[in-house]
């Protein structure tokens, strides 16, 4: 069975799609089986690797619907790892009622991969509740900042609300620094308080800033694609390094 992992922060603008995207391509350059599925109405992972889905009714819109399978859907992609894209239909979802939907599509296909990754929209409507539902585990990328601080409590605690109502399994195991900069003095302050709260989940990898990570969308590409050789690509690869090695110790 698949490790399935929902990467969420309901703050915009701290790098879920960047790093479901290269956390992604990491693990596949790794020879890992992974799937990735855009599930943010923006589609910004999906546009992110160039997938064209005009005039497309093969989305996660549709598997959500239940008018596809997964199978109809998903998009294989040249760089070794596939994807369901996702497009602003999404929003339509979250007027439906159902917080299993996303749970019940993936059921036929978790075996199949060894990583799905679900990049999460910005909030915590119903979207993000499904992408909940269906995992096993949750990454939250956020940066050292104090405001990052102040959003995660109400994070976690419609984690908790899942976990209570919907699926007992769910547990944070990932908690990723992203826009790094040592420099800034607040930086050591948040660090030492997430080490605090997360013992176990925090990352010893920190993703710094890096222009190549915001330049890789723009053609398209992952960073190990777009600069192999950049310090986005570097944290990355260690960043998976440390998800694989956590999952040897787990006896998987």
């Amino acid at each position: 069975m698949g490790k399935v992992i929902a990467i969420v922060n309901q703050k915009g603008g701290v790098a879920k799609t960047t790093t479901a995207i290269n956390t992604g391509a990491g693990l596949a350059n790794a020879g890992k089986k992974v799937l990735l599925i855009d599930l943010d109405p923006q589609g910004s992972l999906t546009k992110s690797l160039a997938v064209d889905i005009r005039q497309s009714e093969n989305t996660g819109y549709e598997l959500l619907k239940g008018s596809k399978t997964p199978s109809e859907v998903i998009r294989n992609l040249p760089n070794d790892y596939d994807l369901i894209p996702g497009d602003n239909r999404l929003s339509i979802i979250e007027n439906r009622a159902g917080n299993d939907l996303l749970k019940k599509q993936l059921a036929p296909i978790v075996k199949a991969y060894d990583y799905i990754l679900i990049d999460c929209s910005p909030s915590l409507g119903v979207l993000t509740i499904n992408a909940l539902t269906a995992c096993n585990e949750v990454y939250i990328p956020l940066q050292a900042e104090y405001l990052a601080l102040a959003g995660i409590a109400q994070l976690l605690q419609v984690v908790k609300v899942v976990q209570k109502d919907a699926n007992r399994n769910l547990k944070v195991t990932g908690v990723i620094i992203t826009m790094y900069d040592r420099r800034r003095r607040l930086t050591g302050a948040v660090e030492g308080k997430l080490q605090e709260m997360f013992p176990e989940a925090l990352f010893a990898t920190r993703i710094r800033n890096n222009v190549a990570l915001a330049e890789a969308p723009i053609h398209g590409q992952d960073i190990f694609a777009y600069d192999p050789k950049s310090n986005g690509a570097k944290d990355y690869k260690a960043l998976v390094n440390e998800i694989m090695e956590r999952g040897n110790n787990n006896g998987k």
